[in-house]
């Protein structure tokens, strides 16, 4: 039995996350035993929950923060720290991947490519799971710097679209597109609309627009408020927000000093009030408008939460109105339940989304032209479910677990049958 060692990059719940525990629970157990390193947070249940053997990481785990709709300008003080302590890092992970005992690393995310380095190192075989979309940046020194680690340092990259794969350019030796799945035994799509909404106390007549991003500048959360307000006519439109509603806080190992802790809360509070008085603030700028909308009661914030498939359930349609090129499990969750979607027009979403057919693209930004969207689905209902249902059709298709998740363990079987050659 081979041993593969799952290096994680971020402890809340998210869609790399989700991704990597549904790969863990379609791994093949009699040929693969999978050991997970994590940082702490809300995942670590979910990755525990699939049987596999999840340690903390040791130390924070650095990142290469430099993807689409995800990334700080080369002069940031945080990029270049992160940047720099990753590098640095390179020993101690050669060290511990070399002294974990197994015969394969994998990367969950692109932003720990430079990692790869260190399992190279380590005389192991590495595999990156590229979850994002590259982006150039100002000179493109950085994403040649990352397309260069792909090609040059993995044994095998996976993307999670055909989109991601063809504008990467990569030249590792394996190279795939294997989209992300989602369980239809979880995801039910028999569970009724009425029975959910009563479930979440929700009106059994209102129009819900349910979205998964909570106050995200990349999802577009503020230009969904937008949306939304410009439809205020609609008395019976009410908006779902699942997901985080204030900012994420970062691990900080329990060894250090407590003025260092203290020193980072009062520069972060300084940092936020300074962003606030300059309008920069989203988080303020976005609960703002949220509070002087009207009929702003009709904006439910729920938070994260465990079971996100009732509010899918009682959704008439699912809306991911990114600012920034970047892949939505949303989508395939919504097609679990048979629900239109409308999002943003990028080419990593029309992959997915054919516009007309499983649900309705809008210019990225433009609140006006979403608003749009959404009246065009609400007014017509009969179109709306047959979007739906050629969404279900979509994700049956597309993001089969039984289908996708064998071809990982056929990847690792390639990549670990290469290195004894």
């Amino acid at each position: 039995m081979k041993r593969i060692l799952f290096l994680h990059h971020a402890g809340h719940r998210g869609g790399a996350g989700i991704m990597l525990a549904n790969i863990l629970r379609t791994l093949d157990r009699e040929r693969f035993q999978p050991i997970v390193v994590s940082p702490p947070g809300d995942i670590v249940g979910d990755l525990e929950s699939t049987g596999a053997e999840v340690r903390i990481a040791p130390r924070p785990i650095r990142m290469f923060r430099h993807t689409s709709g995800f990334t700080w300008p080369a002069y940031s003080p945080d990029f270049l720290k992160d940047a720099i302590l990753q590098w640095q890092d390179r020993g101690f992970w050669e060290q511990y991947f070399r002294q974990s005992g197994v015969d394969m690393v994998q990367l969950s995310s692109l932003v720990l490519a430079p990692l790869g380095v260190a399992a190279r190192r380590a005389g192991l075989p590495v595999v990156c799971l590229v979850q994002e979309t590259l982006t150039r940046g100002v000179l493109g020194v950085r994403t040649t710097w990352l397309r260069h680690l792909l090609s040059r340092q993995m044994d095998a990259v996976v993307f999670i679209s055909e989109f991601d794969r063809r504008q990467a350019h990569c030249r590792a030796p394996i190279t795939e597109a294997i989209p992300n799945w989602v369980d239809l035994a979880v995801f039910d799509r028999s569970l009724r609309r009425e029975d959910a909404r009563q479930t979440l106390g929700l009106p059994m007549d209102a129009e819900i627009i349910f979205f998964l991003g909570g106050m995200s500048k990349l999802k577009g959360t503020l230009i969904l408020l937008r949306a939304v307000n410009e439809l205020r006519g609609r008395k019976n439109l009410h908006l779902v927000i699942a997901g985080y509603n204030a900012p994420l806080t970062r691990w900080l190992p329990s060894d250090v000093p407590r003025i260092y802790h203290a020193a980072r809360r009062m520069l972060g509070s300084a940092y936020r009030a300074t962003n606030r008085a300059l309008g920069r603030d989203y988080l303020h700028r976005t609960m703002t408008f949220l509070s002087r909308m009207d009929h702003a009661d009709r904006v439910h914030l729920v938070g994260m939460t465990e079971n996100i498939v009732p509010y899918y359930a009682a959704a008439d349609v699912v809306v991911f109105p990114a600012t920034a090129a970047h892949q939505a499990r949303p989508v395939l969750e919504a097609g679990a339940m048979a629900k239109p979607v409308v999002v943003s027009d990028f080419e990593c979403l029309r992959e997915f989304v054919t516009h007309g057919r499983n649900g309705l693209v809008f210019p990225p930004g433009d609140w006006r032209a979403l608003a749009q969207a959404l009246r065009q689905l609400f007014d017509d209902p009969e179109q709306a479910k047959l979007m739906g249902e050629e969404n279900y059709r979509n994700t049956c298709e597309q993001h089969d677990a039984r289908v996708n998740g064998p071809r990982f363990n056929a990847l690792y079987e390639r990549v670990l049958s290469a290195q004894h050659e």
